[in-house]
């Protein structure tokens, strides 16, 4: 998927543990790679790690999503069992890394972090 985050969310896995926080970002996709673009414009990307409340929980070797930041991601659907939070369809980054994009109207780049 090819797009940007629009918003951040953190939310506790387990609400007996402070530190197993997950970040959900809305992904506005812009183009689909592959997969279903009909069914694809909008999605719900979850990583380990982020903030919530006064907890910033930071996963050693995973860039995180930044609102604004506009990505290439790998995805997969997450399908675990866990309360849904928003209608569009949740899913996981299948790679180890991420990498920002600094987009032209004629070139792509990455940046570094």
């Amino acid at each position: 998927m090819d797009g940007r985050v629009e918003s951040l969310l953190g939310r506790l896995r387990n609400l007996n543990d402070s530190a197993s926080v997950e970040t959900d970002a809305i992904f506005a996709v812009d183009r689909v790679l592959k997969g279903r673009p009909e069914s694809l414009r909008t999605l719900v990307v979850t990583q380990m790690g982020g903030k919530y409340g006064d907890v910033d929980v930071v996963v050693e070797g995973l860039t995180r999503l930044s609102q604004g930041d506009r990505h290439i991601l790998f995805l997969n659907y997450d399908r675990r069992t866990i309360a849904r939070l928003s209608i569009h369809p949740r899913m996981a980054i299948s790679t180890s890394w991420v990498r920002r994009l600094e987009t032209s109207k004629y070139k792509t780049r990455r940046l570094n972090g």
